[in-house]
């Protein structure tokens, strides 16, 4: 039989007893909410956790923070709510490239090894005209190019001799075939040309390229050291050497481009040959780092060294006759030494005198093109620049002689 509340109790003790009940359920009630409180402050939920308790409650459930069911009211609120579950999620990986991404890949590393080896062979005009066609990949190539064939593209227009009629100084070396023109201004202008008998391309180019052997010929018997180029036909040459009248002894630093113009898209109208451009880097004087491959040094701290900066210069190759190159040079010098110091008649000795020595050094290096060291550099063809050049040479064209221009002396 249940136990009757009225009938052992009294109205009023029956009224007071469930008063205190509701106390106890009230203060419970207030514990379990500032526990889920505490809790929630160590878990907070996330907006969208919060979204879903927000669509689940009943909106006639009491306001509170944890409203978790009957049976688990005193579990939960005691420590506070489960934290969500771990989903294990699968790790991603990269997808594999597909065959068509694979080939494309492929493509583009084919090309620029393709630009790289015709720039390392010293065909920059070529390597223009692919990079033009691909506008993708070569960095590197686009950014050498960039650099270098402004200046290269602005020799054509000067590949003649000059007239006198325009200020030029003719000095004429008929005994060897010579004729030097010179202007003086802020700097000095020198052009002149001769033809090599006896000469072939595999000997201009060792001449050009194994730039160090050149110190047994060349005039004043200068020291030169060389640093060769990973990425293209070029290397600088650190020259030191004593030249008569100037005092001391100077020193100049020269980065020298070896191009291929044998092309019918020549910058020299056309004219097919070697060319050979030459300029100081723009850091001769302070020193570092040029072009991320040569060190310059910085210069000497003695009175008696002069460091000079060799402007733009170039030499043109081109075929006269089958035994015959015809060689045509033209260079800027500044001697950084004035002019009453170093008169008009000085500098026309020393043009004179520094023609005859380098003629006389090269028609004797090329007698002597084995013993000089030059023969064993060109049967190793340790660079790939002497297989192109010579392949290209041999089906070269004869040239227009007149295109030249003969000077008005």
């Amino acid at each position: 039989m249940g136990l009757n509340v009225s009938a052992c109790c009294s109205k009023d003790d029956s009224t007071e007893l469930e008063d205190v009940m509701h106390a106890e359920r009230a203060s419970a009630d207030a514990n379990a909410e500032e526990q889920c409180a505490k809790a929630e402050l160590k878990f907070p939920m996330t907006h969208s956790q919060a979204r879903s308790s927000h669509a689940t409650s009943s909106p006639t459930s009491p306001k509170s923070p944890c409203q978790p069911k009957p049976d688990d009211r005193e579990q939960t609120c005691q420590n506070g709510p489960r934290p969500p579950a771990a989903v294990d999620v699968p790790e991603t990986t990269p997808e594999s490239p597909t065959a068509m991404q694979r080939a494309l890949i492929d493509a583009e590393a084919k090309f620029e090894s393709h630009v790289r080896h015709l720039i390392k062979t010293g065909r920059y005009l070529e390597a223009e005209a692919a990079l033009r066609e691909n506008p993708n990949g070569a960095a590197q190539c686009r950014k050498f190019l960039a650099e270098v064939m402004p200046t290269i593209r602005d020799i054509g227009p000067r590949a003649s001799l000059p007239s006198t009629k325009d200020g030029w100084t003719l000095l004429d070396l008929a005994d060897i075939g010579m004729r030097i023109y010179l202007k003086r201004g802020e700097v000095i202008d020198v052009c002149f040309s001769v033809d090599l008998p006896n000469t072939s391309w595999e000997m201009m180019l060792a001449m050009n390229w194994e730039a160090d052997l050149s110190q047994q010929w060349l005039p004043f018997n200068p020291e030169v050291q060389t640093m060769y180029s990973d990425i293209s036909s070029s290397l600088m040459m650190f020259v030191t050497a004593k030249v008569p009248i100037l005092p001391g002894s100077r020193e100049v630093y020269i980065c020298r481009h070896v191009v291929d113009l044998f092309t019918r898209d020549s910058v020299i109208d056309g004219r097919q040959g070697l060319l050979i451009v030459e300029k100081s880097p723009s850091n001769w004087k302070t020193g570092g780092r040029f072009m991320d491959e040569f060190d310059v040094k910085p210069l000497s701290t003695s009175r008696w060294v002069t460091r000079d900066e060799q402007l733009e210069s170039f030499t043109f190759y081109e075929y006269v006759n089958p035994t015959t190159i015809r060689c045509f040079i033209t260079y800027k010098l500044i001697f950084n030494v004035s002019s009453w110091l170093f008169p008009n008649t000085a500098l026309h000795w020393l043009a004179k005198f520094t023609g005859r020595r380098w003629h006389a050094g090269l028609m004797d290096a090329l007698k002597k093109f084995k013993e000089f060291g030059y023969q064993s550099r060109v049967d190793a063809k340790a660079h790939p620049i002497y297989a192109a050049v010579l392949e290209r040479a041999m089906t070269r064209s004869r040239m227009d002689l007149g295109s030249l221009g003969t000077g008005d002396g």
